[in-house]
């Protein structure tokens, strides 16, 4: 089954192009794995708090950065980008 890009997807250039998700959006949705499957984060007497947020440890940051495009303006604002 081919992967088709969404509005949320970008063309990265490793060892070939690809389209990959957005990394706020792929952290958005370990959030939402984390919350719905284990017991601490929903536990009805004491749940855990969990957010999220993305530490791009090799991203040089850069005025015209395809991550911080229009196309991905409320992702990072959701899941900050560090």
């Amino acid at each position: 089954m081919n992967w088709m890009p969404t509005m949320w997807s970008l063309r990265v250039w490793g060892s070939r192009m690809r389209d990959v998700l957005h990394p706020s959006v792929q952290v958005g949705q370990y959030r939402r794995y984390f919350k719905h499957n284990n017991f601490a984060f929903y536990d009805e007497t004491e749940p855990v708090g969990l957010d999220a947020c993305c530490h791009l440890h090799n991203c040089t940051a850069c005025e015209d950065d395809v991550l911080l495009t229009a196309k991905f303006e409320r992702v990072p604002s959701e899941y900050k980008l560090f």
